[in-house]
């Protein structure tokens, strides 16, 4: 449904004057970082998942941004990632989330797939552009790509 937004003025149920919450604190160090300097790209097999929708946009000042949501599976580690990135159309890190949302959906449609908690929500002060998502892989060194996304 957000992807049918794209252009128009946004209804008041997507769209808040307050600014967007602070970025998780393990994230920081990695702000602004390309990706590929931070992370290992693993192969596209280690991990499957999808970039769902913009959720939520924040107007306020001095922080607009969006919270993202989609879902992410770790097949060689068969976990969800719990670390998720937000990579600019600059291709650097420019926002951060958690897994650990209900997705009984993932699990009905998939049986690889065991945990009820794959579900992903990462914020990002961007407001417009192409950002990619990444999950970190439970190896802590690599990220996988969940997907694209026009803001």
């Amino acid at each position: 449904m957000a992807a049918l937004l794209v252009g128009c003025e946004q209804p008041a149920w997507l769209t808040d004057r307050d600014p967007l919450p602070a970025l998780p604190t393990w994230s920081e160090p990695l702000m602004g970082r390309p990706i590929g300097q931070a992370f290992r790209l693993a192969p596209e097999r280690a991990c499957i998942g999808n970039v769902e929708q913009v959720e939520h946009r924040y107007e306020g000042a001095p922080r607009p941004g969006v919270r993202i949501t989609g879902w992410a599976w770790d097949a060689d580690g068969k976990v969800a990632p719990a670390r998720i990135l937000v990579v600019g159309p600059d291709g650097r890190i420019a926002g951060a989330g958690a897994t650990g949302r209900p997705r009984p959906d993932v699990n009905e449609a998939r049986a690889d797939i065991t945990s009820p908690t794959t579900g992903w929500a990462a914020l990002a002060p961007l407001r417009k552009g192409r950002v990619t998502v990444y999950g970190v892989l439970s190896d802590g060194a690599r990220v996988c790509k969940l997907g694209r996304l026009k803001l």
